[in-house]
């Protein structure tokens, strides 16, 4: 436990003094193999290929959907000023969207919408927020809620409408707290400074 921690600080800090974080994480999970020595066959046993494959998968997916240009049809709808209403928008069709192609793949694409807004730094929060409450909505939002579905498989069964139920509630109410309070930070607070 202690050795993870400290290969870990390791790599964040590698990270910080500017060396590439896929390439420092990949450097200290080899160091930490050869550290402890385990068998690598008995840490890629555990590895669930089918997630991996689906999850990249996704991004092939959302991939292909930005370059027939699918995602142009929506360039309209994306807000240019900060607005109440166009923060509603924005994070509607975030939260549609993560839930059709995954959050992670999805923000990829939006994120190019909110570098082109006049107010990217308040849409990057709005997206940050909303990309992540969008995972509680389905089953598909989320990998996270994927893997820990797959892990509980023996123990108990969730279906998707039932998952839907609830995160129906939670995004709906942690989405909209989220967008008032950035609202107010960035239209009422922090101009004012």
């Amino acid at each position: 436990m202690i050795k993870s921690g400290l290969v870990l600080f390791a790599v964040i800090i590698f990270w910080f003094l500017g060396f590439h974080l896929s390439f420092t994480a990949l450097c200290g999970a080899a160091f930490l193999i050869l550290m402890v020595r385990i068998s690598p066959q008995r840490i890629f046993s555990k590895i669930d290929l089918s997630i991996l494959l689906f999850f990249a998968g996704l991004f092939v997916v959302i991939g292909a959907m930005e370059e027939t240009g699918f995602f142009e049809y929506l360039t309209p709808y994306i807000p240019e000023e900060l607005t109440f209403e166009g923060s509603v928008i924005f994070s509607f069709i975030t939260v549609i969207f993560s839930n059709f192609f995954s959050n992670v793949p999805f923000v990829m694409v939006a994120m190019k919408w909110a570098s082109k807004t006049a107010s990217s730094e308040y849409f990057y929060y709005i997206l940050a927020a909303i990309s992540t409450l969008a995972g509680n909505l389905t089953l598909l939002g989320s990998m996270a809620n994927l893997i820990v579905v797959e892990m509980a498989k023996g123990t108990r069964i969730v279906g998707f409408r039932e998952y839907l139920r609830s995160g129906l509630i939670i995004t709906f109410i942690s989405s909209l707290i989220s967008i008032c309070y950035l609202f107010v930070v960035f239209k009422f607070i922090l101009n004012s400074l």
